[in-house]
């Protein structure tokens, strides 16, 4: 039985849906006049320079490229490509993605971290899972009854990096 009959619908109901896939709603990513270039770094030189410390490595693959675009994420995509186009700026910073599973938001993290160190090589940014993130600080609390040091190392290692990128919030 289809939910139209569940509801008290005739049996005869007959139901069509329409849509027109060539209108798409323009997404307008704003631009500031100061941009900042792409750095000209070699290729081989590239990890060379990388201060990328996170405990996870980014999925190379998981690019803006790759990123398979519909009417459902579009907006997100549009704020991802706005961190990077403007790291740091306001409206951008946070940025959270919330939605269902599969709908590409670990793919849309890792996209914004792989342009980013594409364009700025020596830029620090660390990807995490919220749980990982978690037990880190859990163990520095506990540790730094034993040794004063870990609380402090702890805030150090994030207010050091440019930009933290923290995978399923929903576990906090």
């Amino acid at each position: 039985k289809s939910c139209l009959n569940l509801a008290g619908a005739d049996q005869n109901i007959c139901l069509t849906f329409k849509y027109n896939p060539d209108i798409q709603t323009e997404i307008i990513i704003p631009k500031y006049e100061e941009e900042k270039r792409e750095a000209q770094v070699n290729p081989q030189d590239k990890k060379a320079y990388s201060k990328f410390i996170s405990t996870m490595p980014l999925i190379e693959n998981f690019t803006f490229e790759e990123f398979v675009r519909g009417p459902s994420n579009s907006f997100a995509l549009a704020a991802a490509q706005g961190v990077v186009n403007n790291p740091g700026r306001a409206g951008y910073n946070p940025l959270f993605i919330h939605g269902g599973t599969g709908l590409g938001k670990t793919h849309l993290m890792h996209a914004i971290g792989n342009e980013l160190q594409k364009r700025d090589p020596s830029m620090a940014i660390c990807y995490l899972t919220a749980e990982t993130f978690m037990n880190e600080y859990i163990d520095s609390c506990v540790n730094s009854k034993i040794m004063s040091t870990s609380l402090r190392d702890f805030r150090n290692k994030y207010r050091s990096v440019d930009v933290i990128l923290i995978d399923d919030v929903q576990f906090l």
